[in-house]
């Protein structure tokens, strides 16, 4: 052996003990060059690495025992069809693909072709591909083959879209999670299915992840733009309340209308700002329901959360629709809110002093109660005296 053969030798030696360093760097390293060798000599090494714990290290071991052409690697590629790294199962493909490996079986075969990425083909079977294309949405993270993946399931049948419906449906909540659900969401717009496809679309609606449920308000409003938009009342109301379209919610109308903006005001996956709960209020003024009274009281008994000009927008736009609503409950909402507006008011409140917010407060009360008791006449007292007791006792006519 001449000395230039005894060099080689030697790296090679030299790259398979590296691989058995703790550092996974390391190992990349080595496979990359052992790869560049072509030896058949490192196939032996490189196959041990197909079941390395690092992915990229399984990568560079598919790749390079397919340029290799190692027959031999056959089978240990093909069990890396299933790997849940998504790079992984396509070198294995691509690797196999080199050595001329055809899937014997339609089951292989659609395996394979998920693994290439090559959604359409591999759906072709319909339900038996159903688990391959699952494992495909479950672990990868390109948006566009996560759209594709979804779009190919929705479409393959009834199996499928309930497979769907358990991946809405499951707690996860991390990045590829959310990316996928968001693409099952929207995929399940471009069905020509109707009801069964709006009670799928509805779970996403009240999807605890915002970007899901937004989803889901697309794929709806794809179905509507074919003039296949959802009928019933419960999901019209759970799209515009999605979308924060509080007026279009009111417009409905109804019991699930009326319900689902008294849960907008304190049953939220996230906190409310002050001009989304005014247009709350102003929702319930339209609908002229005394029920809607019970989440008026509530706005009008919330205090410096959202600091001097939030609130008097918010205790404004809450007075105004108490006064729309009318009536005697109505004249009693408003009352109670002067009885309660020195109640919750602390001292450091705002740079001015409680007070002045305080004033502009009960003036917007006394103005609207004055209102109702124009509407109301006799229905109502000519006066009401209001006592509270603070540091002092006080009290006041209105």
């Amino acid at each position: 052996m001449n000395n230039r053969g005894e060099k080689r030798i030697g790296m090679i030696w030299w790259q398979v003990r590296r691989l058995r360093s703790e550092n996974p760097s390391v190992r990349l390293s080595a496979v990359n060059r052992l790869a560049l060798t072509y030896d058949p000599r490192v196939a032996g090494p490189l196959l041990g690495c197909l079941s390395d714990s690092d992915s990229h290290v399984r990568c560079a071991a598919a790749s390079a025992l397919g340029r290799l052409g190692d027959q031999t690697a056959t089978a240990r590629l093909k069990d890396l069809l299933v790997d849940l790294e998504p790079l992984v199962r396509r070198n294995a493909a691509e690797a196999l693909g080199r050595l001329g490996w055809e899937p014997p079986t339609q089951r292989e075969r659609t395996i394979y072709l998920v693994a290439l990425g090559q959604w359409s083909e591999a759906a072709w079977p319909g339900d038996s591909a159903v688990e391959a294309l699952m494992l495909a949405l479950n672990t990868e993270w390109n948006e566009a083959s996560l759209a594709a993946i979804a779009e190919e399931l929705v479409f393959i049948g009834p199996l499928s879209r309930s497979r769907l419906l358990e991946h809405l449906q499951r707690p996860e909540s991390g990045r590829q999670a959310q990316i996928s659900k968001i693409a099952i969401a929207s995929a399940l717009g471009g069905v020509d299915e109707g009801n069964p496809l709006f009670d799928v679309l509805e779970s996403a609606l009240c999807h605890p992840l915002t970007l899901v449920g937004d989803a889901a308000v697309m794929a709806l409003r794809k179905a509507q733009e074919r003039g296949q938009g959802p009928t019933s009342q419960k999901l019209k109301v759970l799209v515009a309340k999605r979308g924060g379209r509080w007026d279009d919610v009111a417009a409905i109308g109804g019991e699930e209308a009326l319900n689902a903006l008294l849960g907008g005001i304190g049953e939220r996956s996230h906190p409310a700002t002050f001009s989304e709960l005014s247009k709350i209020a102003q929702a319930l003024g339209r609908t002229g329901s005394n029920r809607a009274l019970h989440g008026l009281s509530r706005l009008l008994a919330m205090g410096d959360t959202y600091g001097r000009e939030g609130t008097s927008q918010l205790h404004a736009a809450a007075v105004q629709a108490t006064v729309s609503i009318g009536g005697v409950e109505a004249f009693d909402t408003l009352v109670d809110a002067w009885r309660n507006s020195c109640n919750f008011y602390r001292a450091d409140a705002y740079p001015s002093g409680p007070e002045g917010y305080q004033l502009e407060y009960q003036k917007m009360l006394r103005e609207g109660i004055q209102s109702l008791r124009l509407q109301l006449g006799p229905q109502v007292p000519e006066s009401v005296e209001v006592t509270w007791r603070d540091r002092a006792t006080w009290t006041a006519t209105v």
